[in-house]
């Protein structure tokens, strides 16, 4: 094989290895974006349901202590693998802060000062959503 057409077919492996990395990363950051979604939505609904009385206070509390664990886990996780995506920390923190907001909301017993909160999450549960939709990979919804 002529060095020409080596120097051609090294080329061609580096951007398709190149291209499945950029893909790869894609992926990562929607699943992370659609995770911490997830964890939006609990939240929300977990609200919506206790200022209905749907839900005793014990419950709310500790759903909300879990959903702040695993905001805390992600969180550390986004900041190390994805720092160059200052959207996704930055949305983290926002449904950290509506959670805290909530939590505090529970704790006493206060249910018109879980509004904002709720407000804050739907909200960045449309961004995420954006977020993870223009992340996919080609081909996936």
């Amino acid at each position: 094989m002529p060095i020409n057409n080596l120097k051609f077919v090294s080329s061609l492996l580096m951007l398709t290895v190149s291209a499945c990395q950029s893909n790869d990363s894609k992926a990562a950051i929607a699943q992370e974006a659609t995770t911490v979604k997830s964890w939006a939505a609990t939240a929300q609904m977990l609200g919506e349901a206790w200022v209905q009385g749907s839900v005793p206070q014990v419950y709310a509390k500790q759903v909300l202590q879990k959903t702040t664990q695993e905001l805390d886990k992600e969180a550390k996780t986004i900041q190390k693998e994805f720092a160059d995506q200052p959207q996704l920390p930055q949305q983290v923190q926002q449904v950290q802060q509506a959670v805290q907001q909530m939590s505090q909301a529970i704790e006493q017993q206060n249910p018109a000062a879980i509004a904002q909160p709720l407000h804050q999450l739907a909200a960045t549960q449309q961004q995420l959503d954006r977020l993870s939709q223009s992340a996919a990979p080609e081909g996936q919804p």
